[in-house]
């Protein structure tokens, strides 16, 4: 088993940190000397959007139903289950709570 030490010995004990770790943690090129301020480095250009189609904008891992749970007011929760029978008992086709937040989300 090693001998424990304090934090600060061994704070004190650790390397000099190089260049290149440096860089890795501070982000920068190999020009700068790390004396750049965040207002003088160049700003990132903006993105131009690109026409997508509908199978682009759903991500791959997301194939057919996707369980989403969240929690509501038991008024809304009371209103939903009520619409959904009401439209069962009319024989509607979209009479599931599920289709019902869809279309509601959905517009």
């Amino acid at each position: 088993m090693s001998q424990r030490r304090s934090l600060v010995t061994g704070l004190s004990d650790t390397p000099n940190v190089s260049e290149l770790e440096k860089k890795f943690v501070y982000g920068g090129d190999s020009h700068s000397g790390g004396t750049e301020s965040p207002n003088d480095q160049e700003k990132p250009s903006t993105i131009e959007p690109r026409a997508t189609t509908k199978s682009e904008e759903v991500l791959p891992q997301f194939r057919g139903r996707v369980p989403l749970t969240t929690r509501c007011h038991p008024e809304l929760a009371s209103a939903l289950k009520r619409a959904s029978l009401k439209r069962q008992l009319e024989g509607l086709k979209k009479y599931r709570i599920q289709e019902i937040v869809e279309e509601a989300v959905e517009k």
